[in-house]
């Protein structure tokens, strides 16, 4: 979403870093330490989300994974 919208504003790509899960998995530290090393800003809007369904059937998983990402990035 985050990434559609920056494209449809021709945000020149050389100054943005937006990987997707399969390519940086935000959960694991060392991940986090590769993202950030070296960026003078971070915006961080990573998140495991999914609907009502995922929501009721895995709270914990959820909101485990979303707080070990923000943890994650100092």
């Amino acid at each position: 979403m985050v990434k559609n919208l920056l494209e449809k504003r021709k945000v020149p790509k050389e100054n943005l870093f937006l990987p997707t899960i399969k390519e940086l998995d935000l959960r694991k530290w060392e991940n986090c330490q590769k993202a950030v090393k070296g960026q003078e800003i971070v915006i961080h809007l990573a998140a495991k989300v999914g609907g009502i369904g995922l929501n009721k059937e895995k709270p914990g998983e959820l909101f485990y994974d979303n707080i070990i990402m923000g943890v994650n990035i100092e």
